[in-house]
């Protein structure tokens, strides 16, 4: 088993993780195993996300989907 396919399994155990990991590859161009390593290692370094949307949202940049900023929280009623 190489090294990039143990990070994998270990990118793997957390949706957000993985999804992340994906994301930064296409977005760094990342096609050597070098690279994708580096990037793995650097994902698994990071904190956890704490939270499936934030994972979800990695996962829909993914797919193309641009993020958009939501619009600034205005409480009513008070």
């Amino acid at each position: 088993m190489s090294c990039l396919e143990k990070l994998l399994g270990e990118l793997a155990k957390d949706f957000g993780k993985i999804t992340r990991w994906e994301l930064l590859c296409k977005e760094q161009n990342a096609t050597t195993e070098a690279d994708k390593i580096r990037l793995a290692e650097q994902v698994l370094a990071e904190p956890p996300l704490g939270s499936v949307a934030a994972g979800y949202s990695h996962w829909v940049q993914l797919q193309g989907a641009k993020s958009r900023p939501a619009p600034p929280y205005k409480p009513t009623g008070f």
